[in-house]
């Protein structure tokens, strides 16, 4: 599948083991990805045994975006500004 600027769409995979930080997590790239005009498939994983796999379970939340873990030094819900800057250095929120 093809989004408007050509790109695959991306894949977002929330880790986290705390349900009320996940659907923050996910508000807010939801709105993030509206405010830069992009599309993603967005999912969510809790499940200890593949977050152990991931190896993140000391650094929650943590995001998979294209198969690349990115994760932030506080335990707080990622914010829309963080996700603005995540969203544009992987390179997917060029606006020119």
């Amino acid at each position: 599948m093809q989004t408007d600027k050509g790109y695959e769409k991306m894949k977002i995979m929330i880790l986290d083991n705390d349900l009320d930080r996940m659907n923050r997590c996910e508000d807010n790239i939801r709105q993030a990805l509206k405010s830069l005009q992009l599309k993603a498939e967005i999912t969510k994983v809790c499940e200890p045994p593949y977050l152990a796999r991931m190896d993140v379970l000391g650094r929650l939340p943590a995001l998979d975006v294209d198969g690349d873990i990115w994760s932030r030094p506080s335990r707080n819900a990622f914010n829309v500004p963080e996700l603005l800057t995540l969203l544009r250095r992987v390179g997917r929120g060029d606006t020119g």
